[in-house]
């Protein structure tokens, strides 16, 4: 994979800015998961891809190459929570996913929608709006993470792509999230609706196999 400007950029600096202040890169996925994404999207031709949570745009912009290469668009859904922590302190991003995007070329492919996803996605259903690919990376929280997989499950094309993040023992562990992705994967796999693929140790890809009641 050959990255955009801003991506390398973000790659090789480790840094972005936000509010008038640099930034560590951070609270994201490494860049060996975003170029997986990047390759999932392009050898399967997914041309109509979902991201849910995307904080500065980091995963962003693999998706955005992505289906900008193939002719294809992606769907950005975000809380847009600020201020938020970052290292300790209490910091605003401004909007550094779109403006990333922007800078990358990629606007005219990629639609951000603010919001938070348990608003967002039923009303994307009723528009009957159809997705290849998921990202589902929101809220962390059990019944925030189950809701989004319902809502995504019941656009998501057969043949398409969910891919959950932080899914390891460390997120799972922590009391307040309930289990989070981890524990939506039980779920997922009892359905027998769905290829897992673990990918590392935080990070797995389900390709959907059939539709309920199919």
């Amino acid at each position: 994979m050959r990255y955009n400007d801003v991506l390398e950029r973000l790659i090789r600096t480790r840094r972005f800015a936000a509010r008038a202040e640099m930034l560590e890169v951070k609270y994201c996925v490494s860049t060996p998961i975003g170029e997986m994404f990047y390759e999932t999207i392009r050898r399967n031709n997914y041309t109509n891809c979902l991201e849910i949570g995307c904080l500065f745009g980091f995963s962003t912009l693999f998706l955005a190459q992505a289906v900008d290469e193939i002719g294809g668009r992606l769907t950005v859904v975000d809380a847009r929570i600020e201020p938020i922590n970052w290292d300790g302190k209490q910091v605003f991003l401004d909007g550094a996913a779109e403006r990333h995007v922007q800078e990358a070329g990629y606007a005219s492919r990629v639609q951000f929608i603010w919001g938070r996803s348990e608003n967002v996605l039923p009303a994307l259903g009723q528009e009957g709006r159809r997705f290849h690919f998921a990202l589902i990376d929101g809220d962390h929280r059990f019944a925030s993470a189950l809701l989004d997989l319902i809502q995504v499950d019941s656009m998501l094309e057969v043949g398409g792509a969910i891919a959950l993040d932080d899914i390891g023992w460390a997120m799972a562990e922590k009391p307040n999230l309930h289990g989070c992705a981890n524990r939506v994967l039980a779920h997922l796999f009892a359905t027998s609706r769905y290829r897992i693929e673990v990918k590392s140790g935080n990070v797995c890809v389900c390709t959907k196999l059939k539709d309920v009641g199919t």
